[in-house]
């Protein structure tokens, strides 16, 4: 594993970071699924509108 000289500590390989950033893109879209699933009573107590959940939603999801 190579040294990354600007922290000091280790940094993970290409695949162990590909496999990071994909299990983040699938953890965001399992969340956004769920809060789209929500009542519109749970989102007024959340914050969220249905138009700002669906604009989250038309995001390209490697671009978070």
């Amino acid at each position: 594993m190579a040294i990354d000289s600007d922290t000091g500590g280790a940094r993970p390989n290409p695949l162990a970071r590909a496999r990071h950033a994909f299990s983040a893109w699938l953890g965001r879209a399992r969340d956004l699924r769920a809060l789209a699933a929500l009542d519109e009573r749970t989102l007024k107590d959340l914050g969220p509108n249905r138009h700002e959940i669906s604009a989250e939603a038309a995001r390209w999801r490697w671009r978070a």
